[in-house]
């Protein structure tokens, strides 16, 4: 019933016995997180004759007590019925029955978590990975390897703000050959890089080719004077905007030149994490 395949025939679902007689079958499901339930959507393929001739939702924050929200609503059979609720309740569960009997092939219960339950699954989340997963977690938001270290030994974090703290403290204990290093793990600007890197770069993605060229003799004479690649935080710049900023960064020192890019990385970091995190842009 809560497979997240479709259906492969009708005996790929839950199906009621028949009833002569009164009441209804139900199911009880734990929502992987509480929160609010915008539509159900109820899939009765591949059940023909055999579908259920209405079907009814209650929630409950606890298990216990019980709220109706959809009262024997009409399905139609082997289709894809979509119920919306007008106002979201909370829940943590939900109880799902079929009335009279037949039989569904799928159950989505669809809607947002709530943020501070949701916050805490995903701290969770990177508590529970071990030491080389964990590692490479890390490395995916900065390729610092004292950092990463940092990072991985701050483990466990109390919540998504301890762990942000503890990024920016490691930040602070770097050197210049870490921010050597972390600069080193992006790709040149205009360069295809792994999806983070192209998505970053989306700004590159409409540039002419005349344009791309002039990032890449921007970024040689770029590495050719202070010996890194150009780093800019590119999310939700253009390359014209991109190409400018390296321009202007040209004319200053090497050590001008790296705390400018270790300001960049670090916004790209806490970009990234909060992207890895799930966390909502402008959070």
């Amino acid at each position: 019933l809560l497979l997240p395949s479709k259906p492969a025939g009708m005996w790929d679902g839950w199906e009621t016995r028949r009833r002569r007689g009164p009441g209804h079958d139900w199911a009880v499901v734990r929502l992987g997180l509480p929160g609010t339930v915008e539509r159900v959507t109820v899939e009765t393929t591949h059940f023909k004759g055999n579908a259920p001739g209405s079907v009814s939702l209650e929630v409950s924050k606890d298990g216990s007590a019980w709220e109706t929200v959809i009262d024997r609503n009409p399905v139609q059979a082997d289709a894809v019925n979509t119920i919306p609720l007008e106002i979201p309740p909370l829940a943590a569960f939900v109880r799902f029955g079929i009335h009279p009997d037949g039989g569904v092939a799928r159950l989505r219960v669809l809607g947002r978590p709530d943020a501070g339950v949701a916050m805490a699954k995903r701290i969770e989340y990177v508590n529970a990975l071990f030491e080389p997963e964990a590692a490479g977690f890390f490395h995916t938001a900065c390729a610092s390897s004292a950092w990463v270290r940092a990072m991985v030994g701050g483990c466990p974090y109390e919540s998504v703000s301890d762990l942000f703290r503890a990024a920016g403290e490691a930040f602070e204990a770097m050197g210049t050959e870490d921010w050597l290093e972390a600069f080193a793990g992006h790709p040149r600007i205009g360069e295809r890089g792994d999806a983070i890197s192209a998505r970053e770069q989306a700004g590159v993605d409409r540039a002419t080719r005349r344009l791309l060229e002039e990032l890449a003799a921007v970024n040689r004479e770029y590495e050719r004077r202070f010996g890194f690649i150009y780093i800019v935080y590119a999310t939700a710049k253009t390359a014209e905007e991109m190409l400018e900023i390296a321009k202007q960064r040209l004319g200053n020192t090497k050590e001008v030149e790296i705390a400018n890019a270790a300001t960049e990385q670090r916004k790209i970091t806490d970009t990234r994490l909060k992207r890895m995190l799930c966390i909502p842009e402008g959070s």
